[in-house]
């Protein structure tokens, strides 16, 4: 047993007292026998358990949000924590968990779950686990991020790609040959989806972000985009619901060269890494080598993550050298309205835009969620709305999010749309805490 420190809080990590866990359920544990092959079930010894509070600080419900424990947190109250045979609680009952491993180790450094929370509410949860092996959780996946190429198609005289068969990758550097529209990559590129809504990125000199609306909760992506069925057509899943054209889609990302806007397209290699895909949250991950722009090369990186329960893709970018600017944005669709938030209280702020303005002409609604501290101005070209910022240190990170009038929870009216906004700037305003 290890004694309780004083209290911390942290925002968004978490430390508690160890005891030995009597009474929760113990999970089984698969072990292989080292006499042979076979494997072998066993019930798992008496478990550790660590003890921790989260906290919603508003007067309003906050709709699923996801909190992260680092293991380097919790090892300030325990000597050692195995996040790679460790179970989740509320109560009596489990919570599906995602564990995280950062450094490729093999290890578990941090830990993944979503919660919703009533006014000012509290909630305990116990993280229980055994000092060695490793637990297997079969949780419902609510999120996935996945990306697909062509194998055995024939290129024709028109560039294009006919025949073959996607087969799924996790790392993808862009192929010399690929052009837009050669049909090499499953839907264009990869994609990215929670149990609200999905996203694809272009994986080619557009580099820009497109959205599949979703008519069902289901992870859906692994069946959009098969030769012969198109995903602009209405389907029982959803389908693809934004016009990108010239512009930066919802969420992607430029620079402003004596104030024209370039998209990041001229890079001497683009890849994708898939790295986390669910069950709570998806991350992938595009490097840009050598992004060719103002006289200046640079190397550029955006992790993308998208978590159960939520709209919101979180873009981090880490970027070399001091560039004056980078630039995320808004397509301008007619009839659609700029909305802007209220800039005077808390850290971030958004645009966005609503109207009917999906590809089959009705309710959408589109959001950029940037901090004030980084920001150079709001500002828009032909194309645009834009949100010009400035990195610090060679770190920028930004959110977008879109929504539908035809997906699982349809908002269909600009109010709906201004409360969707408004509480989830509250969240970023005022996150969840976790008391210790």
């Amino acid at each position: 047993m290890h004694n309780k420190p004083s209290k911390f809080t942290y925002l968004l990590a978490a430390t508690a007292a160890t005891t030995l866990l009597g009474c929760s359920p113990q999970p089984k544990l698969t072990a292989t026998d080292n006499g042979s092959n076979n494997t072998v079930s066993t019930t798992a010894p008496a478990e550790s358990s660590i003890s921790f509070s989260v906290a919603n600080p508003t007067k309003q419900n906050r709709s699923e949000e996801l909190v992260t424990i680092a293991k380097a947190q919790l090892l300030t109250l325990a000597s050692e924590v195995n996040l790679n045979a460790a179970t989740l609680y509320q109560g009596e009952q489990e919570v599906a968990s995602q564990t995280i491993d950062n450094d490729g180790d093999g290890q578990a450094d941090a830990l993944l779950f979503t919660s919703q929370f009533d006014a000012e509410q509290n909630k305990t949860f116990t993280l229980s686990y055994q000092a060695k092996g490793q637990v297997t959780h079969q949780y419902p996946s609510r999120a996935h991020a996945e990306l697909s190429i062509n194998q055995g198609g024939i290129r024709g005289a028109d560039g294009k790609l006919q025949g073959g068969e996607f087969i799924p990758v996790k790392f993808q550097q862009i192929p010399e040959n690929h052009i837009p529209g050669d049909f090499q990559f499953r839907y264009e590129g990869p994609g990215w989806e929670s149990d609200k809504i999905a996203y694809r990125l272009y994986f080619d000199e557009r580099n820009v972000n497109d959205i599949f609306g979703k008519r069902v909760p289901d992870i859906v992506l692994p069946e959009v985009g098969h030769i012969g069925v198109s995903y602009h057509e209405p389907a029982p899943w959803g389908m693809d619901i934004l016009k990108v054209g010239p512009s930066l889609g919802i969420g992607g990302l430029g620079m402003l060269v004596n104030g024209k806007l370039s998209r990041v397209a001229t890079a001497s290699d683009m890849s994708v890494n898939i790295i986390e895909q669910g069950p709570i949250r998806a991350h992938l991950q595009v490097k840009h080598t050598d992004w060719a722009i103002a006289e200046q090369k640079f190397q550029l990186t955006s992790d993308l993550t998208l978590s159960a329960g939520s709209r919101l893709t979180h873009n981090q970018l880490t970027i070399d050298g001091s560039p004056d600017n980078l630039v995320t944005g808004i397509v301008k669709h007619q009839p659609s309205e700029l909305i802007t938030s209220d800039t005077s209280l808390g850290d971030w702020a958004y645009i966005a835009t609503f109207g009917k303005q999906s590809y089959v002409g009705d309710e959408m609604g589109m959001a950029i969620f940037y901090k004030k501290s980084t920001l150079l101005e709001v500002s828009e070209d032909s194309h645009n709305h834009l949100v010009v910022m400035k990195p610090t240190q060679g770190k920028l990170d930004y959110y977008f999010a879109g929504t539908w009038a035809q997906d699982v929870d349809g908002i269909a009216t600009k109010q709906g749309f201004v409360d969707y906004l408004e509480q989830t700037l509250a969240g970023l305003n005022q996150p969840l805490t976790i008391n210790l």
